[in-house]
């Protein structure tokens, strides 16, 4: 993630192996509005780190394969977020995964989500396929 003050970075990746999270780092500044954003769309999310390395970056386990979770959900609160920031922050441009979401449609947030999830349930799949041999 990069420090420039007009930049609102989000990242997310994979959670751990077989427990069906994606993980999102984002700046501390919105910890309020992605808590109560994710609690609105219906998606069960845990704090994972408090800090990183000391830049104010948070990062939040948010379930996304199995129950407590959706695509449908999961699309929702990336709007709602990307919304909320916006409107706190006329003229920042926001940035998930290094691509600028600025002008972004549902669908093509949709569609970096929809990524993350076939990636994480790829793995997963790996991991029990492995697991049970």
């Amino acid at each position: 993630m990069t420090s420039d003050p007009e930049v609102v970075n989000l990242s997310i990746d994979l959670g751990f192996f077989g427990d069906g999270t994606l993980v999102l780092q984002y700046p501390s500044d919105y910890e309020s509005e992605v808590s109560s954003l994710l609690d609105a769309a219906g998606l069960d999310h845990e704090p994972v780190l408090a800090h990183t390395d000391g830049l104010g970056v948070l990062v939040e386990a948010i379930k996304a394969l199995g129950p407590g979770s959706g695509a449908v959900g999961l699309g929702l609160f990336m709007s709602s977020l990307y919304k909320a920031i916006v409107h706190r922050n006329d003229g920042k441009r926001v940035v998930l995964d290094g691509q600028e979401i600025a002008g972004f449609s549902d669908k093509k947030i949709d569609k970096i989500l929809q990524d993350h999830m076939k990636r994480l349930a790829e793995r997963d799949a790996k991991e029990t396929d492995t697991s049970g041999s």
